[in-house]
């Protein structure tokens, strides 16, 4: 899956690797499996006599060093001001009658108003049909959908709506000096 960020940094000149790194924590498990390596009891966690014991106190405090996990790779895009970042929605509905290439479709819009709006954006199903909305029924949202195959009744509607997305830009804050 590709995925394009943006980030405010020093500049890098492409094409010039990227790695992605997931920080490692020490987490209870792991010191319950360094306690029953040493040779601990379990029990002796839960037990008052155990923080008393400096045998537990040196196995229970001993750090170990966990190397951080690679989570993704890839490689820096050039400076373009003329790329876009789209954030991509998808909205859903179900079918409530489904007839060879045509179906009435409920639960994506619930005015009437609405499916007026988005009639002209383009259908598509999970199962790989294409298709278009013809008109609004009733007061809920609900609509009649042609498609360019058959449909089963159990398809699921999509509706792909995409937004233009700006980088987060934090501006540097910095107290001035009073005099």
């Amino acid at each position: 899956q590709k995925v394009v960020g943006s980030a405010y940094g020093p500049v890098i000149f492409p094409p010039a690797p990227v790695l992605v790194f997931v920080p490692a924590q020490e987490t209870l498990s792991t010191t319950l499996q360094l306690l029953s390596v040493k040779g601990a009891d379990t029990e002796e966690l839960f037990s008052s006599q155990a923080v008393n014991n400096q045998r537990f106190e040196k196995i229970f405090c001993r750090k170990t060093t966990l190397s951080p996990t690679l989570s993704a790779t890839g490689t820096c895009l050039g400076i373009d001001p003329d790329r876009i970042a789209l954030k991509k929605i998808i909205l859903s509905g179900f079918t409530i009658r489904a007839k060879k290439r045509h179906a009435v479709v409920r639960y994506m819009f619930f005015n009437p108003e609405d499916v007026r709006w988005f009639k002209p954006v383009d259908l598509w199903t999970k199962r790989g049909r294409k298709g278009h909305i013809r008109e609004s029924v009733g007061t809920h949202g609900s609509f009649k959908a042609i498609f360019d195959g058959t449909l089963s009744s159990n398809d699921v509607i999509c509706m792909s709506l995409y937004k233009r997305a700006f980088p987060k830009y934090m501006p540097l804050t910095y107290t001035a000096i009073q005099y």
